[in-house]
């Protein structure tokens, strides 16, 4: 992903075979990445944490 200038943060709550699915699944079909973004030094950058039930309720308990 990195040599496509594609990053990604995975929140605590997530394993890496749910991370691996949100990306292959739902993410990456969707949003994609120009197979030339990373010779433009721009990141598209994904975050679990958008998609986390549990992250959310933490956030929503802080507000």
């Amino acid at each position: 992903m990195a040599l496509r200038g594609v990053a990604f943060d995975m929140c605590p709550h997530f394993t890496a075979m749910q991370a691996y699915r949100l990306l292959i699944n739902d993410l990456l079909p969707k949003a994609g990445a120009h197979p030339n973004l990373a010779a433009t030094g721009f990141v598209k950058h994904y975050c679990s944490w958008e998609y986390c039930e549990e992250c959310d309720a933490e956030f929503e308990a802080r507000s």
